[in-house]
C-alpha cells in the first residue's frame, strides 16, 4: 500500500487554504488538528471539480473544530482544504491529512 501526508502549519487567521488534490488514489483518510484555537472555527471541505466546496463528514458528524481533534474523512473528494472562521487573532493550528491507498 501507499501513503501520503499533506500539512498545513501554524495556520492564524491571516491563512488561507490552498486545496490538496489527495486524490481519489488514497480513499481511506485520516485528519487531525493541533494547537490554540483563541474561538476559531475550521471546518474540513472538499471539492470533486476544486471549485465547489462541502463540508466534510466523519464518524462523529460534520468535521467541524473549535479545539485540537482528529477523525476520518468520509467522503472521498480529490479536493480537500480547511476553512477558518472566527477567532480572537491568536490562533494558531497545525493540520493534518494522512491519506492510505490498498
Amino acid at each position: 500500500h501507499k501513503s501520503v501526508q499533506i500539512v498545513w502549519t501554524t495556520v492564524t487567521a491571516a491563512d488561507t487554504f490552498t486545496a490538496s488534490q489527495v486524490g481519489l488514489h488514497y480513499p481511506d483518510k485520516v485528519f487531525s488538528l493541533e494547537g490554540t484555537f483563541d474561538s476559531a472555527t475550521i471546518l474540513i471541505v472538499g471539492s470533486v471539480d476544486g471549485t465547489n466546496y462541502h463540508t466534510c463528514h466523519g464518524q462523529n458528524g460534520l468535521l467541524s473544530f473549535t479545539a485540537a481533534g482528529a477523525d476520518v474523512i468520509v467522503e472521498n473528494y480529490p479536493y480537500l482544504k480547511a476553512t477558518h472562521s472566527g477567532g480572537g487573532g491568536s490562533e494558531s493550528v497545525t493540520l493534518t491529512i494522512d491519506g492510505i491507498s490498498y
